[in-house]
């Protein structure tokens, strides 16, 4: 009885040793009729208070089944505390480019997907701001007015 219990707690310590995820931010957009208007900058502002530790930066995309492009294609604007603005184009693939099937988890009609912008880095302290805004373009047409189907768009910074 007493080797059934040592194994038994050896057991549950070790399922309970898992890394945590440790995040320092985390937040998310709900666009309104699950329709991103161009027009519309999505601002995440998040503090730092450790500049020591690796972080990760993620971008968190949640959209339908009825969402009508493989890719969204974001500018993200970036400004540290010392407020200087770092500024890419991300293209973020959401369906397999051969199979057209959704990429990302989900088994409803509800997909979600995450997106590393930035993994393992060193991050000053203090104020930093994120703004997400619509680069997509279709065919001749210069910019999309909105982006039909999308529900969120999030943002996390985790602890490495």
């Amino acid at each position: 009885m007493s080797r059934f219990l040592l194994f038994l707690f050896v057991i549950l310590f070790f399922s309970n040793c898992k890394e945590k995820i440790k995040y320092t931010f985390f937040d998310y957009h709900t666009f309104e009729n699950n329709t991103w208007n161009s027009e519309e900058k999505i601002t995440f502002e998040f503090n730092i208070k450790d500049s020591i530790s690796n972080f990760s930066k993620e971008i968190h995309i949640r959209h339908n089944s009825d969402y009508k492009y493989q890719n969204i294609l974001l500018f993200v604007h970036q400004t540290s505390p010392d407020n200087r603005t770092n500024i890419d184009t991300i293209n973020i693939l959401l369906s397999d480019e051969i199979s057209g099937k959704w990429l990302g988890k989900g088994e409803t009609d509800i997909r979600e997907h995450l997106f590393v912008l930035k993994e393992k880095t060193k991050l000053k302290k203090g104020t930093h701001l994120l703004v997400f805004e619509i680069a997509m373009r279709y065919g001749n047409i210069p910019e999309l007015k909105s982006i039909l189907n999308i529900s969120e768009i999030g943002f996390s910074v985790k602890k490495l």
